[in-house]
């Protein structure tokens, strides 16, 4: 202080000004730095903006060599030959045009991810010599051929998803995000072209492709729906205006030729063509690329810009601002000066000299009459003085008691004389009454904190708990609380006496508490509340760390919360299978991780959760263990989302039953009865239905082993072979048909053995009449030869001739009688025949009947498998 007392007011008027100076040149120069950075950020900004053209028009070329490579494969060189070679030259211009940027362009930068991940994929692209000529030899398989093409397409197209998430500018991040989307469909669309193309080559899909085409399909709707969302009005109608015309509608018609064929193929499309219509589309959509790019430079230009402009102007401003405060500084002083008259300290010494009552100390200046400015004043207020102290020391009694009184108290200061009429009132209280004073009107309607002299303690007081007169008479100082409506006030007197012990008043501090007592009440109730949901929290961890189900919590970051005991045991068994797929998985290590960690370039994060803004089934599979996961985002009582609760089940044993089971039943549907379901690892449920399905099993083979030997025995002619073993149902009516039928073909053979006999018989005597007849002939002729004379013996042997004949004609009647009963044999032995033909339409019924069983045990299966999923 020493320094500053021997300054004169002009230096310290400059001190004055020097102060708020280095201020204004302080915030100058932050603010020009900011700018600088601001500018800086821009410029790197346009860097990567120009790093994504390139990056995307080699993109372009790439999709076009990889369709034609695949079409070149699909044909083994019968085609694309002439198209591959003059595309991968492109390829290459694009190629060098991209090292070209890259060799000036400042990656670490941004960032070591977006280095690390640049690296990467250009260490793959300068692998594509080799694998061109893969290619030409047909040693490189076409699926490999494709995977190389989409993986580097896919790390390229990354590098521009990861731009969008450290540009600084949020409309720039954002047209950086739809325009990486928009390439991602595209990059769908060049897949989709590799794959038809290959397909129309061959005329029918390959294992896998039609499925891979369809999801192609969808992923490209996808990116665009979400291009659609970010891109301006003005990008979605120039894709919308762009993509038209024959490639789009050729195009599509294809589209729908190879869905509609894709089981039996044949589709009748040149892959030539279908790739040149393809290629025309996507060079609508390299249009809309083009465009797009173009944008995203003009806008990352025009940030540079203007952080160049945002620069210049802080510097001017800033310079302004300095030259501005010099002036008004020089200003200031001259005027402080001319309103003071003289320097501070004599101005000073003269106010000290009346401040002590020294209204007669001579002045420096003595006789001067043109004082000016303060100096002037004070001088003439020193001269007032001295005429009006006379009167006012009668005054100085009463001041001297109100200053006793003010010094006497810390707080908001009420003074009172003895009669409890307030004759002072500080700011404090003033302002505190004023606070107050809307629920105070409501008890005391007359209440008015802008006049509280004059007016009696007891005004204040009569409607509040415990009051009364809170003046000195009360026995001295007392402290009091006492409540108004809805306020609470402390109130502390203490008597003012004088040096003789009279009390002259009454000192009264305010203390307003109602603030503090509610603060204190919410301070309670929120302990409590606390408390209550510490205690609930603990009970709800408690129950979660005992119930079977396996349940993670996660926040809405997707890091690991909480993890429950069933799902620390399921990890704990999993770990190897997920190790096979996660190599970097670790069971004791899942809390505070990242859901990330799940998931791979086969299992993705949305076929794992899903969207994340509703509950999510999923199924999905690492290494040999299938697992359900169940995932629900927990909202508070606002609807704010709080994380995720994510459900694990552990299905690998029900799928290995669910697989069981389809093979039994399509080996018993092929007619292979001789395989059961293992029973040594199954338990509970799935032992209980894996026996009922090999008692199935058993029954139908052991149904179908008697039919087979009854009808084998058959075959060889044994009629005396019957199906003894017992069935009920339907097996007993198929039973009972073959086992008739067997009786049925003896009884009919029978009958046919028995009229075999007797036509034997006849035939027989017929030809032993015959031989009679012959022998009888040939005597009567050797009688006509040696008694020719002889008449009598001549009638005679006519007559036993006639009887002969009688006999024979009689037999031949009875072998015709004969012949008649062989033909109503015959027509019996048909009648059982029609009877065997109505018992092979039962054995097709009871064929029909075991189809029906397998199509029952199908749907047992399926059962089982929906009570498995339930039970899990």
């Amino acid at each position: 202080m020493s320094i500053l007392d021997r300054l004169k007011l002009n230096q310290k008027l400059l001190v004055l000004v020097l102060v708020p100076l280095l201020l204004v040149v302080y915030f100058a120069v932050s603010q020009t730095l900011t700018a600088w950075t601001l500018r800086g950020g821009a410029q790197r900004l346009s860097d990567l903006a120009a790093l994504g053209v390139r990056v995307s028009g080699l993109v372009h070329e790439l999709q076009k060599e990889r369709g034609a490579s695949a079409g070149f494969l699909g044909s083994r060189g019968a085609k694309f030959g002439s198209e591959l070679t003059a595309q991968r030259q492109d390829t290459d211009v694009k190629q060098q045009v991209l090292h070209d940027f890259v060799s000036s362009f400042d990656a670490p930068a941004y960032g070591g991810k977006l280095q690390q991940g640049l690296d990467i994929v250009l260490g793959e692209l300068d692998q594509i010599a080799a694998k061109r000529g893969l290619i030409d030899r047909f040693e490189l398989p076409l699926g490999d051929a494709l995977a190389y093409y989409t993986g580097m397409n896919a790390k390229f197209l990354g590098l521009i998803s990861e731009m969008s998430k450290i540009s600084p500018d949020e409309r720039l991040a954002i047209d950086t995000a739809a325009y990486a989307n928009f390439l991602q469909s595209k990059e769908r669309a060049g897949i989709e072209r590799a794959v038809l193309a290959n397909t129309f080559a061959k005329d029918a899909f390959g294992p896998g492709l039609f499925r891979r085409f369809l999801g192609l399909q969808t992923t490209q709707d996808n990116y665009l729906n979400v291009f659609d969302s970010l891109a301006s009005d003005e990008h979605r109608q120039l894709l919308k205006d762009t993509l038209q015309g024959e490639a789009v509608t050729e195009t599509l018609r294809m589209r729908d030729v190879a869905t509609a064929k894709a089981e039996t193929g044949g589709f009748g499309i040149d892959p030539v063509y279908w790739f040149e219509m393809q290629t025309g589309k996507i060079n609508l959509l390299k249009q809309v690329e083009d465009r797009l790019a173009a944008d995203l430079e003009a806008n990352a230009v025009r940030a540079v810009s203007a952080a160049n402009i945002a620069l210049t102007a802080s510097l001017s401003i800033s310079l302004l601002g300095i030259a501005l405060t010099l002036l008004l500084g020089w200003v200031l002083t001259r005027n402080i000066l001319r309103q003071l008259g003289g320097e501070p300290i004599y101005i000073a010494q003269i106010a000290d000299s009346i401040a002590r009552g020294e209204l007669e100390t001579p002045l420096h200046d003595e006789g001067n009459t043109r004082r000016s400015g303060i100096y002037a004043s004070i001088v003439s207020m020193r001269d007032d003085l001295r005429t009006r102290i006379a009167a006012d020391r009668e005054a100085a009694q009463e001041t001297l008691r109100i200053k006793t009184a003010l010094d006497c108290v810390n707080a908001g200061v009420m003074v009172a004389d003895g009669a409890g009429s307030v004759i002072y009132v500080n700011g404090s209280v003033q302002r505190m009454f004023s606070d107050a004073s809307a629920d105070l009107r409501k008890v005391i309607p007359t209440f008015d904190a802008t006049s509280l002299k004059g007016q009696q303690v007891d005004t204040m007081l009569r409607n509040s708990a415990g009051s009364g007169r809170v003046t000195a008479a009360e026995g001295g100082a007392g402290d009091h609380r006492i409540v108004v409506g809805e306020r609470t006030f402390r109130v502390i007197t203490n008597p003012v006496k004088d040096a003789g012990g009279e009390c002259l008043g009454t000192a009264i501090e305010w203390a307003d508490l109602t603030a503090e007592l509610a603060e204190a009440g919410r301070e309670r109730e929120r302990l409590e509340e606390e408390r209550m949901l510490a205690a609930q929290n603990t009970r709800i961890k408690n129950a979660l760390d005992n119930v079977s189900s396996c349940v993670l919590m996660a926040d809405t970051d997707l890091n690991v919360v909480y993890l429950n005991q069933a799902a620390q045991g399921l990890f704990r068994d999993v770990e190897e299978e997920f190790r096979s797929v996660l190599r970097e998985f670790d069971s004791t290590r899942i809390i505070g991780r990242s859901m990330d960690g799940f998931c791979n370039d086969k299992v993705r994060r949305q076929d794992l959760l899903g969207s994340l803004d509703r509950r999510n089934e999923s199924e999905v599979v690492y290494g040999d263990r299938t697992l359900k996961v169940v995932t629900n985002p927990v909202f508070n009582d606002t609807a704010e989302k709080l994380g995720f609760a994510i459900e694990w089940t552990d299905r690998s044993t029900e799928v290995a039953v669910e697989n069981e089971v389809d093979g039994i039943v399509a080996a018993a549907s092929r007619g292979d009865l001789g395989q059961r379901i293992e029973l040594g690892d199954k338990h509970g449920f799935f032992r209980r239905l894996s026996e009922g399905v090999n008692q199935l099993i058993d029954v139908v083979e052991t149904s179908f082993d008697d039919i087979a030997a009854a009808m084998d025995r058959l075959s060889q002619g044994d009629l005396t072979h019957l199906i003894s073993r017992d069935y009920q149902g339907t097996f007993g009516k198929v039973k009972e048909g073959v086992n008739g039928t067997t009786a049925k073909l003896q009884e009919v053979v029978g009958k046919l053995r028995e009229s075999s006999d007797i036509v034997s018989n006849a035939a027989g005597e017929i030809a032993s009449g015959n031989n009679n007849l012959s022998q009888r002939t040939e005597q009567n002729a050797s009688s006509l030869e040696e008694t020719a004379a002889s008449v009598e013996q001549l009638t005679s042997t006519v007559r036993n001739n006639a009887d002969n004949a009688q006999q024979a004609n009689q037999v031949a009647r009875t072998a015709q009688q004969q012949a008649e009963s062989g033909h109503l044999v015959v027509g019996q032995a048909i009648e059982a025949m029609h009877e065997i033909n109505s018992s092979s339409s039962k054995i097709a019924e009871i064929i029909g009947v075991i189809d029906e069983i397998a199509f029952q045990t199908n749907l047992l299966a399926l059962n089982a498998s929906v009570e498995a999923a339930r039970a899990g």
